[in-house]
Parts: C-alpha cells; sequence; structure tokens
C-alpha cells in the first residue's frame, strides 16, 4: 500500500513539473512578443517624430511625394503616401503637363474619403 502511495505521488509530481515548465515556455513566450511589440512600437514612434520634422521643413505639401522617398515602416508616412497619391491625381492637368495650382473642395473631400 506504500509503493503505491509513493508511486502516485512521484506520478503527481513529474505531472506538476511538466505543468510548471510548460507554463514557464508560455510566459516566455508571451514575453518574447511583448518586447517584440514594444521595439516596433519604439520604431514607429521615432519614425513618426522624424517624419513629422521633416514634413515640416518643406515648402509644398507634395514636396517628399515628389522626391519619391520611401519609408514603409513609418505609419504617419504611410498615410501621407496614400494622401498624395490621391491629390496628385486631382491635380494634374488635362493635359498631362504637370499640376495645377489649386484643387476644388470637392475634389478634397474625395481625396480625404479615399
Amino acid at each position: 500500500m506504500g509503493v503505491l502511495r509513493t508511486r502516485a505521488l512521484v506520478s503527481a509530481a513529474g505531472l506538476g513539473s511538466l505543468v510548471a515548465a510548460g507554463l514557464a515556455i508560455g510566459t516566455v513566450a508571451v514575453l518574447s512578443h511583448h518586447a517584440t511589440f514594444a521595439m516596433q512600437m519604439r520604431r514607429a514612434k521615432n519614425l513618426n517624430r522624424l517624419f513629422e520634422a521633416e514634413f515640416h521643413n518643406q515648402k509644398n505639401v507634395l514636396e517628399i511625394f515628389d522626391r519619391r522617398v520611401q519609408v514603409p515602416d513609418c505609419p504617419l508616412f504611410m498615410v501621407y503616401q496614400a494622401g498624395s497619391l490621391e491629390l496628385d491625381a486631382r491635380l494634374k492637368n488635362t493635359e498631362g503637363n504637370g499640376r495645377k495650382k489649386y484643387v476644388s473642395l470637392k475634389a478634397m473631400e474625395h481625396v480625404k474619403r479615399s
């Protein structure tokens, strides 16, 4: 009777340590994911800050777009790029030789919706 009880305790202890090891591995995986996410957010914040500084130094709104700069990891740049593509399409002359200087309010509403 004592031998069976001892084997049951050893078996339960083995199962307990297996569960504890599984929880430890899961915890490390979750913490690793959070650390990666924090690094991505820090990088995006720094890129947004740099883009905003560059944007405010430009003479016109589409100057960065005209230089064909690409910053795919910057969230603000991605929004700027999408808006610039739409605005550029609305400002093109019918002759195709440049841009109009102004855009109508109606065309600007279409840009904002896209």
